[in-house]
């Protein structure tokens, strides 16, 4: 390795670096990846992580997925289903839920974990063991390079997942991650700051529209009065 590789490897992380990496294990699970136009932009070239695909899969794939930290920042973390609300996108597949599950950081110790959202269930094959997670977390060990994640049962939908390159060195990923942690904190400041309503306030607020929509229904003369204004620009 040469002086200018030691350098890049040691550089502190960026916000286009990734904090997780995805990997088909299927050609089905590759073209999953594309389905959506969205998800382009987070596709990279396989044989940049050949370390990876050369002992986690029989099928080689050309590209994979490179969770960066933008995609994360601000919003806390990355979900995975055939939602359109999802932030990775995948198709309507037998037993994918529409937010399978979520991919993101523990804010005490950047440790990546997978968090299941669906009705299936997820299943995980690390050195650990094979285990089910329905509605709850795994976290990736130390000891995990990978783990292997299949939606449901459905062999087709299966994934290689690993930590980004750098997320084990505190020092390269103490500013990125510093600013994922205070992303989070601002977004749940917001989220309380907002004005709750009291006991029934929103129930009477609902009441009130309602009767004002139904005496407008019963009284013809307001009707034809709002139907006015509509078209009165």
């Amino acid at each position: 390795m040469d002086l200018s590789s030691k350098l890049e490897l040691r550089a502190p992380l960026k916000r286009s670096d990734a904090f997780a990496i995805v990997l088909p294990l299927s050609s089905c699970a590759e073209k999953a990846l594309k389905h959506a136009n969205r998800n382009r932009v987070l596709l990279d070239d396989a044989k940049s992580y050949e370390h990876l695909t050369s002992r986690s899969s029989k099928h080689s794939s050309r590209i994979l997925a490179k969770l960066d930290f933008m995609s994360i920042i601000g919003r806390g973390s990355l979900d995975f289903g055939f939602s359109r609300a999802a932030g990775f996108q995948l198709p309507r597949e037998r037993r994918v839920s529409p937010r399978h599950f979520r991919l993101h950081l523990d804010i005490s110790t950047a440790t990546l974990l997978l968090t299941d959202t669906s009705k299936a269930g997820t299943y995980i094959q690390s050195r650990s063991g094979p285990r089910l997670v329905h509605r709850e977390t795994y976290r990736f060990d130390d000891d995990d390079d990978y783990a292997i994640v299949t939606l449901g049962s459905n062999p087709d939908m299966a994934f290689a997942i690993t930590p980004g390159e750098g997320m084990k060195d505190s020092a390269r990923r103490a500013a990125i991650f510093s600013e994922y942690v205070q992303s989070i904190r601002q977004t749940c400041t917001l989220i309380s700051s907002r004005k709750v309503p009291k006991d029934g306030e929103h129930i009477r607020s609902l009441k009130r529209r309602r009767s004002s929509g139904l005496s407008t229904l019963a009284n013809p003369a307001k009707r034809r009065r709002s139907s006015q204004a509509v078209f009165c620009f």
